[in-house]
């Protein structure tokens, strides 16, 4: 089935206030605003996180203080205070893999 745009849009909505508070943008962190963190996500049926990884570690290591970026969203993703995550679960074909993009200046409404 295909997935609408105001699905995706309510997919992207949930799991961003989910994550939100979990995530501590790196102080001090020259760029911090540049840096996007690639986390891929298997998520079970109830919005927990079964697996996550961090796509992009490569160009985050080319980068200052792009593995504390990295460890930080991770750590996010991951943190049990901040799942589940409250999806639909008819759609579950369509969420159970995702891949987050974390972007300091998009989190934080700038």
């Amino acid at each position: 089935k295909k997935v609408s745009l105001s699905e995706i849009n309510h997919i992207i909505n949930v799991v961003r206030n989910a994550v939100k508070p979990c995530w501590i943008v790196p102080a001090g962190a020259k760029n911090a605003h540049n840096l996007n963190v690639e986390i891929k996500v298997v998520l079970s049926r109830g919005g927990n996180v079964q697996h996550a990884k961090v796509n992009n570690w490569g160009q985050l290591k080319r980068v200052g203080f792009g593995n504390v970026a990295g460890e930080s969203a991770l750590r996010a993703v991951l943190d049990k205070e901040c799942q589940p995550w409250n999806l639909p679960a008819q759609g579950y074909e369509n969420w159970k893999d995702m891949t987050l993009t974390f972007n300091a200046r998009e989190m934080l409404g700038r």
